[in-house]
């Protein structure tokens, strides 16, 4: 896990020096705790009065104040108070009895760094000695801030800093006053108002991508005034690696006045040690000749070393004929950039790219200046991403949804760096998150993770609203599942409709910007990867579908080959009996009946074939009306249609046709010429019975097989019709024995409307 970005600088700031504390209060196993830390220094005044009299002697050597709420005649508050009149920046961390949320308000209102329950846990040391040297390190980052801006603002050169949108952030009194200005007048403004527009798209189009690209630019530009006059400004632009710009102007007719030197117009002086990288300046020769401070922080060789050190001896012996020639190139052609190692004191080599460009003074090589930056998390960055896209490839080729889960957190843990990790996916049935895989650090915080509930987490929070969250501080979301959870922090999040990815850590501010970042390149490779077993799940179904169709359609063709094969084998044996028989009459009706027979099969075959199990739009379609219109499609002169249902159902109303058409006709051509048939409705659907003999119990499974009939001129597809149609819809159909003794068929599973 990482540092949450910007909390607090790194403890090897207290490294070079033992931190001093004092401890109000009675002794304890927190008392015991904080001082077992190897770089504080931890003293125990005998009573507030004390520790008072130890900071007005020496407001310096104390580096935090540790007090406990209750002490004798006053409270840790009025120490606070006291303390601070003496020293106002001195960091004060309050202990008080755990649960006292009125005490941690005043406490807050006071101004205490931070506010710590006074637990004798280990967790409740290692919460404790952490704000301390939080809040040591924020003071002194502050100190350092301050000590660099008492140096800006005491330049005699003009300074800015201004952020990636171009707007000012800080200007120095020199700055504001070159172009006639206070400087709050320009911060927040744009660097554009002090230039006119023909010089302001020189910078914008020249200056600025050559800044970005290399790192750093000087020249010539013309600045605008308040009043309106110009003046050619000498001028210096550095990049940090935020994008941050640092900018350091003069006015060149002043310096010439002044008569300052070439050397001193190269340099942004002072500023340039407020960068994270190094500068430098080398001699026509290549000998060093100037460097900000970040050198000897980088390389960690005191100045007097590097002075006496050529500038090839900082690189390992493999990377100098590369940067001789790279110095040699900037001669030559004016600039160059390479990626190469420097060699610390240590013997430590740390990835940095280098810039150099060749400043002249009257057509004469006067210097080569450059920038170096360290690229060590870039290339850290650069192998991430390399793993993350060989995970991603890898998530792609799983074949389940647990092979996915499983290696989506493992990725989590070995690539991204966010160890104890877990997936939960939605469950339907239980409507909820539901765990299905985890980290073993994951385990080692929650063995058992619960499902997470509908509404009543922060996990369901990210996945209703698919926004990734992270937090340092989980028990203060009022959405957190356990308020006692020893959690600290986490990150989650959302896997779209699958669920989500939580990270999480017994550390507050374990997660930093990148991790959120990295993690959510890896949550859309799995996904993705969720994305691609559903749809080879889908797939496989169609692929089971089109195999029934195809076994469906081999039916169709052995019916086909055989049943229209009688017909017109029949149709044949009459046509030729025409010619040699004197019964022409009769030969000629059996043969149109075969031919008949035919047209019906092929009709009944066109209608499985084409319309398959695909409906339309729904509609109301009601019962009886549209039983009366199929009934008058069908040649049953002595048979008797009774509608016993005036309800409508949703359908789409030309399938539904084919249904009925179906079940009438085969309740005539079974039931006899003289059946009576019967529309009715039934709860959840409705009905077709007859009064006709029936179908045997032993027959009624096998009458829906397409290509089954007991008719003598029956197709076999009618019924196959029938559950075709049916299925389409959603509904069921069933055949049993009617009041009467006849065929019953119902349909069930029917929306019905009203």
């Amino acid at each position: 896990m990482h540092d949450d970005a910007g909390i607090a600088p790194d403890a090897a700031s207290r490294a070079d020096a033992s931190c001093s504390v004092l401890y109000v209060g009675a002794a304890s196993a927190l008392t015991d705790a904080l001082a077992e830390t190897d770089d504080l220094h931890v003293e125990r005044p005998a009573d507030p009065e004390a520790a008072v009299d130890a900071v007005r002697a020496d407001p310096d050597g104390v580096d935090c104040v540790v007090t406990e709420y209750d002490l004798p005649g006053v409270t840790g508050i009025e120490l606070l108070e006291r303390v601070r009149a003496i020293e106002p920046g001195l960091p004060v961390v309050l202990v008080a009895a755990d649960g006292s949320e009125a005490v941690a308000s005043e406490a807050i209102s006071a101004g205490v760094d931070d506010y710590v329950p006074k637990r004798g846990t280990a967790e409740g040391a290692r919460t404790l000695r952490s704000s301390v040297e939080n809040a040591i390190d924020r003071r002194r980052a502050e100190r350092e801030r301050e000590r660099h801006l008492t140096a800006i603002e005491t330049a005699a050169e003009g300074i800015s800093i201004l952020d990636a949108d171009g707007r000012f952030r800080y200007v120095n009194e020199a700055y504001a006053r070159l172009y006639g200005y206070e400087p709050d007048e320009l911060v927040g403004e744009s660097w554009e108002r002090l230039y006119r527009p023909e010089d302001a798209s020189r910078v914008r189009e020249e200056i600025l991508p050559t800044v970005y690209e290399t790192g750093r630019w000087s020249g010539y530009t013309t600045g605008l005034r308040a009043d309106g006059s110009t003046f050619v400004e000498d001028h210096d632009l550095a990049v940090t690696a935020d994008d941050t710009l640092v900018c350091t102007v003069r006015d060149v007719d002043a310096r010439r006045a002044e008569g300052a030197a070439v050397e001193e117009r190269l340099l942004l002086d002072r500023a340039l040690d407020l960068l994270p990288d190094i500068v430098y300046v080398l001699d026509p020769d290549g000998t060093l000749s100037w460097y900000n401070d970040r050198l000897p922080d980088a390389t960690g060789y005191a100045p007097a070393e590097l002075d006496a050190m050529s500038a090839v001896e900082l690189f390992p012996p493999t990377e100098r004929d590369r940067v001789r020639t790279a110095i040699e190139t900037v001669r030559s052609t004016g600039s160059e950039v390479i990626e190469t190692e420097i060699r610390t004191a240590d013997g430590e080599c740390v990835p940095y790219e280098l810039t150099g460009d060749l400043v002249t003074d009257g057509g004469d090589p006067a210097a080569i200046v450059g920038v170096g930056r360290d690229i060590s998390s870039h290339r850290e960055r650069e192998r991430t991403l390399r793993a993350l896209n060989e995970t991603s490839q890898e998530l792609m080729g799983a074949e389940t949804e647990q092979a996915v889960a499983d290696r989506g957190v493992r990725a989590a843990q070995e690539v991204v760096g966010l160890a104890a990790t877990a997936i939960h996916r939605y469950d339907e049935a239980a409507d909820g998150l539901v765990p299905v895989a985890q980290t073993d650090p994951g385990a080692s915080i929650l063995a058992d993770p619960p499902t997470l509930e509908a509404g009543e987490s922060i996990a369901w929070r990210v996945y209703a609203s698919g926004e990734p969250y992270a937090t340092g501080d989980v028990s203060a979301d009022p959405d957190a599942a356990n308020p006692e959870t020893p959690i600290e922090s986490e990150v989650i999040l959302p896997l779209g409709d699958h669920g989500v990815l939580i990270a999480a850590s017994e550390t507050p501010r374990a997660f930093d910007d990148e991790d959120v970042v990295l993690g959510e390149i890896l949550a859309g490779s799995i996904e993705a990867a969720f994305d691609a077993v559903d749809r080879t799940a889908e797939l496989a179904a169609r692929e089971r579908e089109l195999a029934d169709r195809n076994e469906r359609l081999e039916e169709f063709a052995s019916v086909v080959s055989h049943d229209l094969r009688n017909p017109l084998q029949v149709a044949r044996g009459h046509l030729d009996r025409i010619s040699a028989s004197a019964d022409r009459a009769d030969a000629l009706e059996q043969a149109t009946e075969a031919l008949d027979h035919m047209d019906a099969l092929v009709d009944d075959l066109l209608t499985l074939s084409r319309q398959g199990e695909s409906i339309g739009d729904r509609e109301p379609v009601v019962l009886d009306h549209l039983a009366l219109q199929c009934w008058r499609t069908i040649d049953a002169a002595a048979a008797t249609l009774r509608r016993e249902s005036e309800r409508a159902v949703m359908a789409d109303r030309r399938r539904l046709r084919q249904l009925l058409e179906n079940l009438l006709a085969n309740a005539v051509v079974h039931g006899g010429p003289d059946v009576t048939v019967t529309v009715g409705a039934r709860p959840g659907g409705f009905y077709v019975a007859d009064d006709g003999p029936g179908i045997p119990p032993d027959e009624r499974a096998t009458i829906f097989e397409t290509g089954y009939t007991t008719a003598d001129d029956g197709t076999g597809f009618g019924l196959g019709i029938v559950t075709r149609v049916a299925e389409a819809h959603g509904w069921s159909v069933e055949v049993g024995e009617s009041e009467d003794g006849g065929a019953r068929f119902d349909v069930t599973g029917v929306e019905i409307v009203g």
